[in-house]
């Protein structure tokens, strides 16, 4: 068995963002699992730098936001 798992950006977007929607809590719970068992036994995650570049592109909670607004 490969020690290392490849995690894809969904799987962290799911995993980073709260959400009131029931769906999303749902995915949230299972990335969430999902991230439990791969390091309860033992493997490595691990990403690309594509997962890096996306994951904020692909979720307003993740984005950067300025401090001062016009």
């Amino acid at each position: 068995m490969e020690n290392r798992v490849f995690v894809d950006t969904n799987i962290w977007i799911y995993g980073l963002t709260e959400s009131d929607l029931e769906t999303d809590k749902n995915k949230r719970k299972i990335s969430l699992n999902l991230f439990e068992n791969i390091l309860a036994e033992g493997r490595s995650i691990y990403i690309s730098v594509q997962v890096i570049n996306d994951s904020p592109a692909k979720s307003p909670f993740l984005q950067a936001t300025p401090t001062n607004k016009r």
